[in-house]
């Protein structure tokens, strides 16, 4: 479930699920009889689903409900809160016309069996990040070792130190160089820099490499990765953030979770991947 603060609250209720709780007994009651009372829930959920509840446990599980902006209060009972309603219904509108997120292992075995360059699209940097650590945890044992992978990548990628650990002890177990560029100097991304460092990566911030895509080398593999303009500006204004505040952290979540029509090209080319390798690694030269 997502919080709040990340914009979309997916709670689905049940009551038939037997792992099902006090708020889903809540919002299942309320949708099936409208407004109630605290004292109405907890008599209806005790009486049509036998789930023994106290009154304090029903009061507990309706205000979380109302943070989470699920009910709303009105003239002291509570209903479902249409706005919620709304949010899940585009949700589900938005699934149905775009069903299916880049999978990772799919879309590498097309390349597999010679299907040619695949065109991705992810909704948000979210599922982007999804894809690469699924994608990285197909191809890196598959590589020859010693092998050198080189990324051009986007701010907010490596200022979780457990999250870089994590990726580079995978790199190491499979003797994978690792190199790392982001264009943009930031607080942020001297923070990620300083992590990699700390686990044997190599990172260049504030490289003026000229292109505005994101490039992933694996092998022979590419991925390349076109940002909406929309989506180019959040990343400039971020190089323009001189610390660590409260606010920027609530900038990177917003833009980490906002949706997006991020483009890429992902596709096998022996040449170009090493035409790319060798222009990348000679900016670590300079």
């Amino acid at each position: 479930m997502l919080n709040k603060s990340m914009g979309l609250e997916l709670f689905m209720p049940t009551h038939e699920d037997k792992n099902c709780t006090t708020k889903d007994y809540a919002v299942t009651s309320l949708i099936e009889k409208g407004r109630m009372t605290v004292r109405e829930l907890q008599r209806k959920i005790r009486k049509d689903y036998g789930h023994a509840v106290s009154y304090q446990a029903v009061r507990k599980a309706v205000f979380q409900l109302m943070d989470m902006e699920v009910i709303r209060e009105k003239n002291k009972k509570y209903e479902l809160n249409e706005a919620w309603i709304d949010r899940i219904m585009r949700f589900c509108n938005s699934y149905k016309r775009n069903p299916m997120k880049p999978q990772a292992a799919q879309v590498l075995a097309k390349i597999r069996n010679g299907d040619g360059p695949q065109m991705l699209e992810f909704r948000s940097l979210y599922d982007r990040r999804n894809f690469i650590e699924e994608l990285e945890s197909e191809i890196l044992p598959t590589l020859n070792s010693p092998n050198v992978v080189i990324l051009v990548s986007q701010t907010q990628r490596g200022f979780n130190y457990e999250k870089v650990k994590e990726r580079m002890d995978l790199y190491k177990k499979n003797k994978i160089k690792f190199y790392l560029i982001y264009k943009y100097k930031n607080r942020l991304n001297d923070l990620a820099r300083q992590n990699y460092s700390m686990c044997g990566g190599n990172v260049l911030v504030g490289c003026d490499y000229p292109e505005d895509n994101w490039i992933e080398v694996y092998g022979d593999l590419v991925l390349q990765t076109f940002p909406p303009n929309d989506l180019k500006l959040a990343e400039k204004s971020l190089s323009r953030r001189k610390n660590m505040s409260e606010e920027v952290m609530e900038f990177i979540e917003k833009t980490y979770r906002k949706n997006y029509k991020i483009k890429a090209i992902f596709q096998s080319n022996r040449n170009f991947a090493e035409s790319l390798r060798k222009s990348l690694l000679s900016y670590f030269k300079k």
